[in-house]
């Protein structure tokens, strides 16, 4: 084979090992980049799964979802939430204006507006203990840096001590 002729055949070849388009730093066969970048790569900018309940985060790294989804998690179940309390309004709605003189149709949809609501209180605990997690968990971080700054203060104490014990004995000695 010529040089030229394998100059073309490395350029093209399915086996090549080559370095990931997006940079990431996976090395793999050229036959397989497409589906790496598709599916693995973390430099991939991606949709949030929760763009169809309206979330902002329509282009977002790969590496970084899981930690949008664990920041987001409230609102994102929020978003949710609401997209399924429209969805059940217009569902009310036609089946009233299908049915407006039964009574059984009446109190389903009575039913189904006060599951609705007592949705929306259990959405509302669920922010509060979300939040009441969140305070605590930064408390707990207060105090894990107060621990360690009194770990260094007592190391430091401890180093002026044994000075101290080094200094008496020179003096004694």
């Amino acid at each position: 084979m010529k040089s030229c002729e394998l100059a073309i055949h490395l350029e093209m070849c399915p086996k090549m090992e080559v370095s990931c388009e997006l940079k990431c730093g996976v090395v793999m066969c050229r036959e397989d980049v497409t589906q790496h970048v598709e599916q693995d790569c973390v430099e991939k900018e991606i949709e949030c799964p929760f763009v169809k309940y309206k979330c902002e985060a329509i282009s977002i790294q790969r590496k970084h979802l899981s930690q949008h989804l664990e920041e987001k998690r409230t609102e994102h179940l929020e978003l949710k939430l609401t997209a399924m309390e429209l969805k059940l309004n217009a569902m009310e709605d036609t089946v009233f204006k299908q049915c407006e003189g039964s009574n059984e149709i009446k109190q389903h949809i009575d039913e189904s507006k006060q599951y609705r609501d007592e949705s929306k209180q259990h959405r509302d605990e669920s922010k509060q203990h979300v939040d009441e997690s969140k305070q605590h968990r930064d408390e707990s971080k207060q105090h894990v840096e107060e621990s360690k700054q009194h770990r260094d203060e007592s190391k430091q104490h401890r180093d002026q001590s044994k000075q101290h014990r080094g200094e008496s004995k020179q003096y004694r000695d």
